[in-house]
Parts: structure tokens; sequence; C-alpha cells
């Protein structure tokens, strides 16, 4: 294995075609100054796009199949040496994920620290300018408001529906029954309605952006705006419900 490595996660990037160029033009210089050292040292490619997969050693046939697709995955860009797959050498990989945040990384290793470091702060100066706002969005923060927003929007669409349904089918205490008939439903139901809310967050602001730019802070500030005035506009008409309920709020 290298003496010497550097690493980095990088997510929350937007590449496009002019992106992509600059950074493979960095990497080519890179490779054409050291293989006065390594002749073995070559670039390989690798995209994955409308559910296949590439692999290529020259830049221009990745390029055409990132220009053609409609859905990009992933892209990868190694720089590597015969003696690679034994983590020996001059070795440089790159890698930006749409779906998985953990995928996103640059690496760099090599027995030359200097190298090392001179090849990994160029690199990270590069790639840093590709730097968009959907690290917002998948914030902690942002996490504990959807989980709040969500679960209290369940609960006041609890009560509508049980105030719905009771003036419909009355029966004695109908109205609480329906309340924690539908909640426990809901409860169960959060679980999956979570990971498909998650699942749609990522679609629309993945972890990196292929040709085209996501909502950035205006369209992601719209967005909870019109989630939040929904929620306050459950819970004003449940508020309305549970001070008509008898026994619960009185006037």
């Amino acid at each position: 294995m290298s003496d010497y490595l550097r690493d980095k996660y990088i997510p929350y990037r937007t590449i496009g075609g002019t992106e992509l160029e600059e950074l493979n033009s960095d990497i080519e210089t890179i490779l054409k100054n050291a293989k006065a050292s390594d002749e073995t040292l070559h670039i390989e490619y690798l995209i994955r796009y409308d559910g296949i997969g590439v692999i290529r050693k020259k830049y221009e046939e990745i390029k055409k199949c990132f220009d053609i697709a409609k859905t990009i995955e992933r892209i990868a860009i190694n720089l590597k040496n015969s003696q690679s797959s034994l983590l020996k050498g001059k070795n440089i990989e790159i890698r930006f994920d749409s779906f998985n945040s953990s995928n996103c990384f640059l690496r760099v290793s090599d027995d030359d620290e200097a190298w090392v470091e001179k090849q990994f702060k160029s690199l990270v100066a590069r790639i840093d300018k590709f730097k968009n706002k959907n690290s917002i969005v998948h914030s902690s923060v942002a996490t504990l408001a959807i989980q709040l927003c969500g679960v209290l929007s369940g609960l006041f669409l609890s009560l509508i529906s049980a105030k719905l349904l009771s003036a419909s089918i009355e029966f004695q205490h109908s109205f609480y029954i329906f309340f924690i008939g539908i909640f426990l439903v809901f409860s169960n139901l959060w679980t999956y309605i979570l990971q498909s809310i998650n699942n749609l967050r990522i679609k629309v602001w993945p972890f990196v952006s292929f040709n085209k730019k996501p909502l950035g802070i205006v369209g992601q500030s719209f967005v909870g705006l019109i989630i939040t005035s929904t929620v306050f506009f459950l819970a004003k008409w449940s508020i309305c419900i549970l001070r008509g309920a008898s026994g619960i709020i009185t006037k």
C-alpha cells in the first residue's frame, strides 16, 4: 500500500459539461507530468446512465455518453498504474454519485508525500468550485423539520378525517374512536411515507447534480414556505375541531 493518502468526501456538487471538461483537463495534466516516473500510468473513466454502465479509457467516448444521457447515476475518473490493484504507486480516484453521498469522494495516494499533497490540494480547489446548495436540504435540521412536519400533519389529518367520518357515521364516541384508529394506521405507515419523502428529496436535490442546476436557496425556501403554510392551515382547522369537540377544550 502507498505510504501517503489524502481523501475527502465531495457530495453536493453540480457537474455539467464544462465542469467535466475542466476536471478531465486537470487529470490529463497530472498524467502528462507523472508519466516520466511511471509509463504504466493511465486514466480510466466510468459512467452509469439510463440503467447502463460504461467503462472507457478515452474521455471523448465518456463525454458522448454524458451528453446523450437522460439520467446520470454516477461518474468515476481514475488515474491508475500497473500496481493499482495492490494500492501501490500513484493513484487518483474521483467519484460522483447522485444517490449515494458516501460514494462521492476524492482519493489521492502515492509513496511521494509532496506529490500527494500537491495533487490533492489542486483537485480540491477545482472540485470546490462546483459546490451547490443541496447540502441545506440534506442537513440534520432539514431532516428534523421533515420529521416534525410529517408527524404533525399526520396528527392534524387524523383529527380532520375523524371529524368528517364521525359526522356521517354517528355512534357513541365516534370521533375519538375514529381519531385513534386513523392515527394508529398513520403511525404504522409513517416509516414507509418517510422513506418515500427521502427518495423524493434525493431525486429533486441529488447529492450530485449532473447536467442541470438543482433548485437553489430560493426554490428551497419556496418549497419550505408551501409545506409550512399547509401545516399551519391543517393546524388551524384541527384547533377548530378540538374546540368543537366536547370534553377536550372548553371555550
